[in-house]
């Protein structure tokens, strides 16, 4: 399925940490995004359009993605 399980280290928890004060973000969606950063991600299929105010991420909803093949 091509999921790949990466660590939350301290760097991280303090950029998501960052994140929660400049967006309002909550933890799990600031710890996303900072994870999202660290491995270079920048599109995030979600439903949370919360997230959409980070600059550093472009989110696709469903709609986005088109039909299924």
């Amino acid at each position: 399925m091509g999921i790949e399980i990466i660590a939350v280290t301290e760097a991280t928890m303090r950029r998501g940490l960052r994140h929660q004060r400049q967006y309002s973000l909550v933890t799990n969606g600031s710890l996303t995004v900072a994870s999202m950063h660290q491995r270079g991600v920048r599109f995030l299929a979600s439903a949370d359009r919360r997230l959409a105010i980070v600059d550093e991420v472009e989110i696709l909803a469903s709609a986005d993605l088109g039909p299924p093949s």
